[in-house]
């Protein structure tokens, strides 16, 4: 059962961190889903008014989609485990805030600068650390030796002169025919 998991998780030969981030990421997306629908329902029994809601609704999308915009930005300067742990603690410190807090004001500044993100689809500063994860984790698997434009430009030009076949007049390409064998 768990290798049939683990299949369904990450494709065979990737790195096994890779099977973490996705079920991770699973995990968030079901309880982004819930926080979807729970937010507004607790701020409105926490008293706030229709309009309160919807600035901290909006508040939370905005502090997440510029967390996400300045991570994608300026992430490459640091340590990927660092910041994903960073926005690990961030979230875990917005949920205790929310839980703890009951006043409009300091309720926007945490929904701001917190992770907490009540729409439908993964819009947090999560996702491009996940990605850039991810993207690590698959390179662990068997890459080709080399790229199909580069094998195609090895084979051309080990070719003789005289069999060739004849390009058309300002054509760079060599003929597909040409390209349609692997990285030698």
């Amino acid at each position: 059962m768990t290798d049939l998991l683990a299949s369904i998780l990450a494709p065979r030969g990737a790195a096994p961190s890779a099977r973490v981030l996705v079920a991770g990421r699973a995990l968030r997306a079901f309880v982004d889903g819930y926080v979807a629908v729970l937010l507004p329902a607790y701020l409105l029994a926490l008293g706030l008014d229709a309009w309160a809601v919807g600035v901290l609704a909006t508040a939370t999308l905005l502090g997440s989609a510029l967390a996400t915009l300045a991570v994608g930005a300026w992430g490459h300067r640091f340590a990927q485990r660092a910041l994903l742990a960073g926005a690990a603690v961030l979230m875990i410190a917005t949920g205790l805030a929310f839980a703890s807090l009951s006043q409009f004001w300091p309720l926007l500044l945490v929904a701001f600068v917190g992770t907490l993100n009540p729409s439908s689809g993964d819009v947090s500063v999560f996702l491009p650390l996940e990605h850039a994860q991810l993207a690590n984790a698959a390179s662990a698997m068997r890459a080709p030796r080399c790229s199909p434009a580069t094998a195609c430009s090895r084979r051309w030009r080990r070719r003789s002169a005289r069999s060739r076949p004849r390009r058309p007049p300002g054509s760079r390409k060599p003929p597909a025919s040409v390209c349609s064998t692997r990285c030698g």
